[in-house]
């Protein structure tokens, strides 16, 4: 009677572990704790560097320096494209100006 007691005993204990340890599976509370920490320590790192170099910016006055024209250029007109575009406003405006007594045909799709 007691083998089978310890029998069944053994086999709830199976059923109730999980059937992997801490090195089986790789799993290392030290180490990741340390690469936790590490990884923290290098970002606040990177942000104090930031941080300094941005306030030696403002410090000097070199962060919000504007840089002032060195000349004025003229701008010219293309006149070439200036009479073109001319010549075609007027001649829309006489092809207007023809057919306000001309009767033009309804666009059946409208």
């Amino acid at each position: 009677m007691n083998s089978e007691l310890d029998k069944i005993k053994k086999w709830f204990q199976k059923q109730s572990t999980p059937s992997f340890s801490y090195e089986k599976r790789g799993i290392h509370p030290r180490k990741d704790w340390i690469s936790l920490l590490v990884g923290t320590c290098v970002l606040v790192c990177i942000l104090v560097g930031a941080s300094l170099y941005l306030y030696f910016l403002v410090q000097n006055d070199s962060l919000y320096t504007v840089v002032e024209d060195q000349g004025v250029q003229e701008e010219t007109i293309n006149t070439n494209l200036l009479q073109k575009s001319v010549e075609w406003i007027e001649a829309k405006d006489k092809m207007m100006r023809d057919a306000d007594g001309e009767q033009i045909p309804i666009e059946p799709s409208l």
